[in-house]
């Protein structure tokens, strides 16, 4: 049975952080301590939701890679996305070879007619499919990276207001228009942004599951 750890150890979080909210909520500490708070959750929450797909997914070609390089998967069975992402690179690779002295170029060169007439490994051709773009996020970047692994997230999500609304919501801390008084997120909304992402991680955990499955692994 296939577990993906990022999906447990996201889950836990996100639990730690719900007894935060109780704590505000029931215990009422001061309010420069309670802004604190609330804003730390919400960029935590930030940083959870990003790191869990950035992980998941390479938990996800991780397992893809393994089984890849041990022939239980054939180069024709991996999404397109895939394929053309491993192309990508392997001709990256072949741009700089006039960076390299002829004796290079030529040991580069049999090791690739190797590849392809033997059946490649994967080594690093895979490197930062996983990535989301440096300082983007958000619905057009989440469907994005997972479409980059041959996904479309959006027949597994629907509707990708919740996480429009809290990256909105997130923005207005990290980046405040008002510097001195910078917006306090209500408890009642933290909560919510933490049972819908509980609610995204289970969904996104099991979406996976079901590509592998696919693949009969």
């Amino acid at each position: 049975m296939i577990i993906f750890q990022s999906y447990k150890e996201c889950r836990k979080e996100l639990l730690s952080l719900l007894k935060v909210i109780r704590f505000l909520d029931t215990e009422t500490p001061k309010k420069e301590i309670h802004s604190t708070l609330c804003h730390g959750s919400v960029i935590i929450i930030g940083t959870l939701f990003e790191s869990f797909t950035e992980n998941i997914i390479q938990e996800y070609i991780d397992i893809l890679t393994v089984k890849f390089n041990n022939k239980e998967v054939s180069y024709s069975q991996l999404p397109i996305d895939i394929t053309e992402y491993i192309s990508k690179n392997k001709l990256n690779k072949i741009k700089k070879l006039d960076t390299y002295h002829y004796g290079q170029v030529q040991k580069i060169i049999d090791g690739l007619i190797k590849e392809l007439s033997n059946g490649f490994l994967i080594n690093d051709e895979l490197d930062g499919i996983n990535r989301f773009s440096f300082g983007k996020h958000g619905e057009e970047e989440v469907k994005k990276i997972f479409r980059r692994v041959g996904i479309d997230i959006n027949k597994t999500i629907v509707d990708f207001s919740n996480i429009n609304n809290f990256f909105k919501a997130r923005n207005e801390i990290v980046h405040p228009e008002n510097i001195t008084q910078p917006i306090s997120p209500k408890t009642e909304d933290i909560r919510e942004y933490i049972i819908f992402f509980y609610f995204y991680i289970k969904t996104v955990n099991l979406c996976l599951k079901n590509e592998l499955m696919l693949f009969n692994l």
